[in-house]
């Protein structure tokens, strides 16, 4: 991944899943689901970008909000995607999205704190992790994933973590590999490799 500089716009209206065979369909963002923004499309690209190609794969989506990641992650070929969000009100809006594409049965829900679900999701099941904490919280976040997400990815698993740019993470220890960064408007895509 390269350092490049992307500006990304924040319209909750005209969220849209970005490739694969539902490229272009828009996303339902309830007006009632408060505190909540999609990842910006730039970003959702760039992460996709990095990864592997997700056929056959699982993916896990943490801080899920709408469901943005997860469900492109289905549009690109993911079998079963987990999303994991904390605000109860956004259960609906990604069952919504996911039965607007035809994908429910494809999508688990999990309505829980990212923490509670690292302890209950079974081992070895996920390809990657994608990660878009709230701001604020991105530091303690990438603690946590680091040391809680190595037994739910399969070997050499990745994750993507989604921060600010002003907010460095964590040394993520020896169970992981920094695979490469990107920066666009302000938020890093910073990439990572299980190595154990």
């Amino acid at each position: 991944m390269s350092v490049r500089k992307v500006q990304t716009k924040k319209r909750r209206e005209s969220t849209v899943i970005l490739g694969g065979r539902y490229g272009n369909t828009p996303l339902s963002i309830p007006k009632t689901l408060v505190g909540v923004e999609p990842t910006p499309a730039a970003v959702r690209r760039a992460v996709f970008e990095a990864l592997p190609d997700l056929q056959g794969k699982q993916l896990l989506d943490l801080y899920a909000g709408i469901g943005a990641i997860g469900l492109e992650a289905i549009s690109r070929g993911a079998t079963k995607v987990t999303c994991v969000e904390s605000k109860k009100a956004a259960k609906a809006a990604i069952t919504a999205n996911a039965q607007a594409i035809d994908e429910a049965a494809h999508v688990t829900v999990m309505s829980m704190a990212v923490e509670e679900a690292l302890t209950v999701l079974p081992d070895g099941r996920f390809f990657a992790a994608v990660a878009h904490p709230p701001d604020a919280m991105a530091r303690p976040a990438a603690v946590t994933l680091f040391k809680l997400l190595t037994r739910k990815l399969e070997a050499l698993g990745r994750l993507a973590i989604v921060h600010p740019q002003t907010e460095s993470l964590p040394d993520p220890g020896p169970l992981w590999k920094k695979a490469g960064e990107e920066l666009i408007g302000g938020l890093l895509v910073s990439m990572y490799t299980k190595t154990g």
